[in-house]
């Protein structure tokens, strides 16, 4: 034996994995598909969705770019965050008013990570930096999906105005959950900007898992502050879930593989950058054929850059932005946008068709796969 003090950098887990350890994808918001902003519910960030109702006056949620200002994220390599901005909501704090982003964990990804989701002496932490312009409390919440949901929340305390907080929780395992080994969901973390009276009560117990029904019973009452505040902002990134009870550092990863997991749930055949519907030739696909005929059927088949998770809603697009259309080409010489008929699809392609006088034809597209 050795006698004496041993003084150690740090300590290497001796649970969970060591790479591949985060579960969730674009944690770093550093993928943005769609739109890198947008005035609806949908994804700017990939994977990260924004969700509303009751607004009196429109939101917006974006990829936010960081700057060496942006203190704590900055040092840690974060270089990106959803960004929500609120609007006027002239009418007050309404009992079914709600503004969330939500993010949701494929179940095979969960049920696999090692996580003994039924032992309460198993754990998962959460871990991710948020940032609001008004001071308040941001309680949030995890909730199962297979079998008899289970919700799990948690208060963040009250954040100081204008400041990224680190918050990190450790989730542990509950006899009651069910995580299901498919492809289907297997939790839904929600961090809420604001949830109206219709969905909180006064009554949940934080940190503590309970059965979830249809009631009032996500969060406590939520603080309305940053809901009545014209402009108020709100911000989150570095969204880590890693199997074991304490949080390790962020696994960043490069552009490439990010953007390649994301593509398993919404692909696009534009140009990274280019919004879906834009006008121009940029990146279209299609084929031409031999001959030009009066009618005729002029078939593409299309195919995906990776298997998406399930066979995913496609929308097609003309060079001119309409949507449900092909662009088909006599010769070059006439364009015609015909509409379009989409069949064989499947998760990694599909074949499209416009008929008309035409030798070739051209598509643009979109396949949504998310859960």
């Amino acid at each position: 034996a050795v006698a004496g003090v041993t003084t150690a950098a740090a300590f290497i887990p001796s649970s969970g994995q060591l790479g591949n350890k985060n579960l969730i994808i674009n944690g770093a918001m550093t993928i943005a598909q769609r739109n890198t902003t947008l005035t609806a519910e949908g994804f700017a960030c990939d994977r990260f969705e924004y969700l509303r109702s009751g607004k009196d006056e429109e939101l917006t949620i974006s990829q936010h770019v960081l700057t060496s200002s942006d203190t704590g994220p900055w040092e840690e390599g974060f270089r990106h965050s959803v960004h929500l901005q609120n609007g006027n909501q002239s009418n007050g704090a309404g009992s079914n008013d709600y503004t969330i982003i939500r993010y949701k964990v494929e179940a095979q990804d969960l049920a696999s990570c090692g996580w003994n989701y039924n032992s309460a002496t198993s754990y998962l932490t959460l871990s991710y930096w948020i940032r609001s312009s008004v001071s308040q409390s941001f309680p949030a919440y995890v909730r199962s999906h297979d079998g008899t949901a289970r919700i799990y929340s948690w208060d963040t305390g009250t954040l100081s105005a204008d400041t990224w907080t680190k918050i990190t929780k450790t989730i542990p395992g509950d006899g009651n959950i069910t995580i299901n080994n498919d492809n289907g969901i297997g939790m839904l973390i929600t961090f809420p900007g604001y949830w109206g009276g219709t969905w909180t009560d006064n009554g949940v117990t934080y940190e503590d898992w309970r059965a979830w029904g249809s009631g009032n019973e996500r969060v406590k009452d939520y603080t309305t502050t940053w809901w009545t505040t014209d402009d108020a902002t709100l911000e989150l990134t570095g969204v880590q879930l890693e199997v074991g009870s304490h949080a390790t550092p962020f696994e960043h990863r490069s552009f490439g593989d990010e953007l390649r997991r994301c593509q398993r749930y919404y692909e696009k055949s534009y140009p990274y950058g280019t919004a879906p519907g834009t006008s121009g030739d940029t990146g279209r696909r299609g084929r031409r054929v031999c001959a030009s005929a009066t009618n005729q059927t002029v078939i593409t088949n299309e195919q995906y850059q990776v298997r998406k998770r399930a066979t995913p809603t496609v929308t097609t697009y003309s060079n001119n932005g309409d949507s449900g259309k092909v662009m088909l080409m006599d010769y070059g010489s006439t364009t015609v946008h015909a509409n379009s008929s989409v069949y064989g699809s499947c998760d990694y392609g599909f074949e499209v068709s416009g008929s008309g006088t035409a030798n070739a034809i051209a598509v643009f597209w979109e396949a949504d796969a998310e859960l």
